[in-house]
């Protein structure tokens, strides 16, 4: 396979746009023969030339830097892998190439379209404030020393419109305009996080709270800066949050496989990393002499030597003892997975590999290695990382420790933390070494995912660990540790079918100018929890639980979503003097420990991220109308209600998304019925009416859910008129023959149609709720 020559942008630009171009007749030639093999037998031969031609079509995608493209692709590639030697496809299997084929046509349009949008260079900051004073006044000057020009704006509806004239290095944005860009900021994202448009966002604060911090991750942030700090400062660390998003990373590759090499090597390269791949192992031990790589990424099975006996070699080489090496393998088997780890080894990544899943994991890994390596005096020697969870051990720490507090640098840091863990009942551990091993290195990612990049932790002796906590970042000793001891202490751990759970005990050792001694401040730490520090959940605030509980949902359901994980039903609904297939959607989640799933739309209620809940609704919509189209395309009516989030009512503008989609896939009188709380729609009765005003003119009715036939919900529903309501469980169950008949005369009058939804349990309920139903469960189209 012939590399793309790097040398002549005009050259590669135009390769580029002709790969575009013609992507619509190789598209063409997939479908053709796969409309013939659907409808007939499968040649085993034919299917292995499709899967290596789209391989080679998604690594040249990734080499044109087109990534969402080169990943649809390589998700064709895969269902063929697992078709094997089938001779036809089932209906599932159908299904899901239709899924796939539509993806990539999504794909192509949309690299068809950014490919005529020109990137303009720039050394620009954009700063979104309109509060005066917030930033040193000599901020700019010292930007400009640095070469950068800084741009403000007191608009932030302009934002967005602004970075499409103009990509800049950064956006700086005060945090009290973050609720005016929300709707926003899905777009801003995607424009400053292509590849090669890399440029961080930045919010910053009068505050240093926990609450702050948070809603700035939330909506995409790079970092939260709390103010008031000297401009000076201020400008580098600007600078530096720049250049850390587009360092230049150094990848060896060792994979036997040439195909997966090839595609692993251009996605990193697309991102910016200088990659030499291996496709024979032995080589690799050669080629580390002249090649000193920021990670290595592994196959754990090879012809020759294993990815284990390689790590085993590399590792006895002093250059390479903290360098990452990430396994890449399909293996599940936890104890092979330990087994692999122990020689060595930091991370897997399962084949097939996503993308960015591949960017993320080489990115976060390189830049925690050299974080560690930075803080490590040359004098240390020997074993510096703990194996198990990547950290500085016990005696590096103590060493670091002491050597600030040597030069006199106490004044950097807040505080010293002592996290100690334990099980929360006696006749509970934490099983045998392996097992712990493992437990240990989830706390640590929790723990590194929650600390400042100038924070320095370690694994301290058994079950415990260390944190220096510096005052660069936003958080202060104690409110890192209630944030530690709520993300800790309602998390899982180690086998999700038996999981572990764990306490954590915090003990804060402040430091001042007299802290002499790491010892010392360690045993003060751990002497401060047994006393009065902060030993569990309760010492808490509730609303830190509170927000804790939110964070662990919040991660869930966005890491769902990034991984395309939740499920979707369609529960078949009968409806009087109507035909078709009319179904009612339910999106699920299996909980974290496999045992059961979650229904989507229940964990929303007190979800305060708007970003989030507007991505879950677009997902709802989106597959929606796909089923929509599907019916139509097969002759026939499909109607599907979905649930929506309060989100949608916040903000009537959302409305926009719905007809932007609905014109893209061209389809009229949308089979929508979308369907509202009661109670939702009680807190935003001028946003309702204003967005069911747009929904209509769109085509779609709408419904109310969790009605309870009181007085207060026939006021709304005959100040709002929606189209259908749909009973609540305790009306169903408690009502009699007089009371249903009630309800139903006063929708009658209102001309509003009642609803039977599926429930949870099924109610004993009056046989009159069948009789005046207007839509009610039955049917036989049910789809999982």
């Amino acid at each position: 396979m012939t590399d793309i020559p790097v040398g002549n942008d005009s050259l590669l630009s135009d390769a580029k746009q002709a790969f575009i171009n013609h992507f619509s007749t190789r598209l063409a030639l997939i479908e053709n023969y796969l409309r013939v093999g659907v409808r007939g037998k499968l040649n085993p031969d034919s299917v292995r030339k499709l899967k290596s031609y789209t391989q080679d079509l998604s690594a040249t995608a990734a080499r044109h830097e087109l990534g969402t493209l080169s990943e649809a692709l390589y998700a064709l590639s895969t269902f063929f892998d697992t078709l094997g030697e089938a001779s036809y496809l089932n209906d599932a299997q159908s299904k899901e190439l239709d899924k796939l084929l539509r993806q990539l046509r999504d794909e192509q349009q949309r690299a068809k379209n950014s490919s005529s949008v020109p990137r303009e260079a720039s050394r620009t900051l954009y700063l979104v404030t309109n509060t005066e004073g917030l930033l040193p006044a000599e901020l700019e000057e010292e930007l400009a020393k640095r070469g950068y020009r800084l741009i403000a704006i007191a608009n932030p509806n302009t934002l967005a419109g602004k970075i499409a004239a103009q990509i800049p290095d950064a956006v700086v944005i005060d945090i009290g305009l973050l609720p005016q860009l929300t709707q926003a900021m899905p777009e801003i994202k995607d424009s400053l996080n292509r590849p090669e448009l890399k440029s961080p966002i930045i919010f910053i604060g009068r505050s240093d709270n926990v609450e702050h911090h948070l809603l700035a991750l939330r909506a995409g942030a790079s970092a939260y800066l709390s103010l008031p700090v000297k401009a000076d400062y201020l400008a580098n660390k600007i600078v530096s949050l720049i250049q850390t998003q587009n360092l230049h990373f150094r990848i060896l590759i060792v994979e036997d496989d040439p195909t997966q090499a090839d595609y692993a090597a251009a996605i990193l390269r697309k991102a910016g990393m200088e990659v030499i791949a291996l496709t024979k192992p032995l080589m690799a031990v050669r080629v580390l002499q002249d090649f000193e790589p920021d990670l290595i990424l592994m196959d754990l099975y090879m012809p020759d030597v294993s990815g284990k006996e390689l790590t085993t070699i590399m590792r006895e080489d002093d250059r390479l003892v903290t360098t990452p090496i990430v396994y890449l393998s399909g293996e599940q088997d936890t104890d092979k997975k330990i087994d692999a780890l122990s020689a060595g080894g930091d991370d897997f990544l399962t084949k097939p590999i996503r993308p960015h899943h591949l960017i993320n994991t080489v990115t976060n890994r390189i830049q925690r290695a050299r974080a560690l390596r930075s803080k490590f005096p040359r004098e240390i020697t020997g074993p510096m990382l703990d194996p198990s969870t990547g950290m500085m051990d016990q005696a590096s720490f103590i060493k670091e420790v002491n050597a600030i507090l040597k030069a006199g640098e106490s004044n950097e840091f807040d505080a010293l933390l002592h996290i100690q863990l334990e099980t929360p009942h006696e006749n509970i551990s934490f099983g045998e070494l392996p097992q712990r091993e493992l437990i240990m290195a989830e706390v640590a990612n929790i723990i590194s995912d929650n600390s400042h990049s100038q924070d320095i932790p370690a694994r301290l002796e058994g079950n415990s660990f260390g944190i220096l906590v510096s005052r660069l970042g936003s958080r202060t000793g104690k409110t890192l540790s209630q944030l530690l001891i709520a993300l800790i202490d309602t998390a899982h751990y180690g086998d999700q079918s038996s999981p572990t759970l764990l306490k954590a005990k915090i003990g804060i050792s402040q430091l001042d100018k007299d802290s002499s001694d790491a010892v010392h401040l360690i045993s003060e730490a751990v002497f401060e929890a047994s006393e009065s520090g902060l030993t569990d959940s309760n010492r808490l605030a509730d609303s830190d639980i509170r927000l804790a509980a939110e964070i662990l949902k919040e991660q869930l359901l966005q890491s769902a979503l990034d991984g395309d994980e939740f499920l979707l039903d369609f529960l078949p609904l009968r409806v009087r003097d109507t035909k078709g297939d009319i179904a009612l959607m339910r999106v699920r989640l299996k909980s974290p420990d496999g045992r059961d799933f979650y229904l989507v739309h229940s964990l929303l209620s007190r979800i305060q991220n708007e970003t989030l809940l507007s991505s879950i609704d677009n997902y709802s919509l989106r597959h929606a109308l796909e089923r929509i189209a599907e019916g139509r395309f097969d002759g026939g009516e499909a109607i599907v209600i979905v649930p929506m989030s309060q989100n949608m009512l916040l903000h009537p503008e959302s409305a926009l998304w719905l007809r932007e989609r609905l014109r893209k896939m061209q389809l009229v009188g949308t089979g929508l019925i979308l369907s509202f709380r009661f109670s939702d729609v009680a807190q935003e009765l001028k946003n309702t009416h204003s967005l069911m005003k747009s929904l209509r003119h769109l085509g779609a009715t709408i419904c109310f859910t969790n009605f309870h036939g009181s007085p207060t919900h026939f006021k709304i529903a005959k100040a709002l008129q929606p189209d259908y309501v749909a009973a609540s469980y305790p009306l169903l169950e408690k009502a009699d023959n007089k009371a249903v008949a009630i309800v139903g005369h006063n929708l009658d009058r209102l001309n509003i149609k009642l609803c039977l939804f599926p429930q949870e349990e099924n109610p004993v309920m009056s046989p009159d709720w069948t009789r005046i139903a207007h839509m009610k469960p039955g049917g036989s189209k049910a789809e999982g």
